[in-house]
């Protein structure tokens, strides 16, 4: 037989009595609309958040506030209290809610009500569409950059022509550093090493490479503004050449002299003219080859497909100018769509066997929007909606490994098809280019 005490003094029980109701209807009813318009259903979702949280305790990456007295098992009956109480008002303010939808900001309590946490310091968003593709991709590869230590497992051989003055010897060996932070775990494990060459004479630069390899390979010698870069000649080693344009050659461009490069000033001349960003991309190929090299025991195989490498490169590249330099995003954007490009085209669908195999590609292969373009949008299109480790870290790798089956690895890694891929990217390439001026009809 169950007894019962003697009941409460009746100020006590009244003074319980309206405790227990300001709590249990405080913030998931009440104040609902406290900071504007909310999700249909945004009290209930916040209670029901609640008791989640009261039963599995404070989320340890949650920051501290005035109500961490609720995580506690203790107001579990409060909060399912509340629960008829908020599903009443929510389905009273439904049509309110639905017509406001677009006016949506943070709730209640933040977290439970629909509000975002607060991202640490150069943290990748969570999830990505917290964020526009563009926004999301440039805030994830800035999270790389920051959490990237120095890859010390790999070096960096520097050779420059004699003269070259010192300050560009000095600003190249910065950005070579730079673009191997930025890649990271992409350059492999090591131990490997990237050769690289400043050339401002054709000859000397034959010699160079005949010394390292015992060739001599014009094109990569050629002063016609250049870069290359890709696996080497020999297992863990890849190379990267870079040849100022000779305005000999074409005085109607308007570049500077080579002996300009010589002078007083030529680091500040190399910045100028933007080279941050082909010795970034150019850094791609040469930590591509790395990694090649270390999974498959070979310096080259076919087994990515040009618009993943190619895009690796290029979104890394345009990051590290605008978002870890901090310059302007509508001037690289529109250098990265290169700016002599006509207004009128036919965009090639992501589907071509230049762009969705791997092998040798040549940028002029596929009319503008050239391989370069249309690399740069694959890879931002990618790391906006999946991080760069989805691609930098596991897509790339894994085809590497799996000996290029991008059926396996799409659904792997990226949980769609490569049907599905080339449709999105086919998308997202019009919707950008568009928005950029360009007039496009559909592949």
């Amino acid at each position: 037989m169950i007894r019962f005490g003697p009941p409460l003094p009746m100020g006590i029980g009244r003074s319980l009595a309206i405790i227990l109701l300001i709590v249990s209807s405080g913030c998931a009813s009440m104040a609902k609309y406290d900071n504007g318009h909310t999700y249909p259903f945004g009290a209930t979702y916040a209670d029901l958040g609640m008791l989640k949280h009261a039963i599995d305790g404070k989320p340890e990456d949650e920051p501290a506030n005035a109500f961490d007295f609720l995580y506690s098992p203790w107001f579990l009956p409060l909060f399912l209290l509340d629960l008829p109480f908020s599903v009443v008002t929510d389905l009273v303010t439904l049509g309110y809610d639905l017509q406001h939808l677009d006016e949506v900001g943070a709730g209640c309590l933040g977290p439970e009500n629909g509000a975002s946490r607060p991202t640490a310091p150069g943290a990748a968003p969570t999830p990505q569409e917290e964020l526009g593709v563009r926004e999301a991709a440039l805030a994830s590869m800035l999270a790389r950059w920051n959490r990237n230590a120095p890859n010390e497992a790999v070096s960096i051989e520097l050779q420059v022509s004699p003269g070259v003055h010192p300050s560009a010897t000095t600003w190249i060996r910065g950005v070579l550093d730079d673009g191997l932070r930025m890649y990271g775990p992409y350059a492999g494990q090591g131990p490997g090493r990237i050769r690289a060459v400043f050339s401002l004479d054709k000859s000397w630069c034959l010699d160079v490479q005949e010394a390292m390899s015992g060739h001599r390979e014009a094109y990569l010698c050629e002063q016609d503004g250049g870069l290359n870069a890709g696996s080497g000649w020999q297992k863990g080693e890849s190379i990267l050449f870079a040849r100022p344009w000779d305005p000999a050659l074409d005085p109607g461009r308007g570049e500077p002299p080579l002996s300009a490069f010589t002078r007083e000033g030529a680091g500040e001349l190399l910045d100028a003219m933007g080279w941050e960003l082909h010795f970034v991309y150019e850094m791609g190929h040469a930590t591509h080859g790395l990694l090649m090299s270390e999974l498959t025991g070979e310096g080259y195989t076919p087994f990515v497909p040009v618009l993943l490498e190619v895009g690796a490169a290029r979104m890394a590249a345009y990051a590290y100018a605008v978002a870890v330099r901090g310059e302007s995003e509508d001037e690289w954007r529109e250098f990265v769509f290169e700016r002599r490009s006509p207004q009128r085209a036919k965009l090639t669908s992501y589907a071509h066997p230049l762009l969705a195999t791997g092998g040798e590609y040549h940028g002029d292969a596929i009319e503008w929007p050239r391989i370069y373009t249309l690399g740069f949008l694959a890879g931002e299109y990618i790391v906006g909606t999946y991080g760069d480790e989805a691609l930098f870290d596991q897509l790339i790798p894994l085809l590497m490994s799996n000996g290029g089956d991008q059926d396996a690895a799409y659904r792997s890694v990226l949980g769609v098809t490569p049907e599905e891929l080339t449709a999105a990217l086919d998308a997202y390439a019009l919707e950008q280019l568009s928005a950029a001026g360009h007039e496009l009809s559909r592949p």
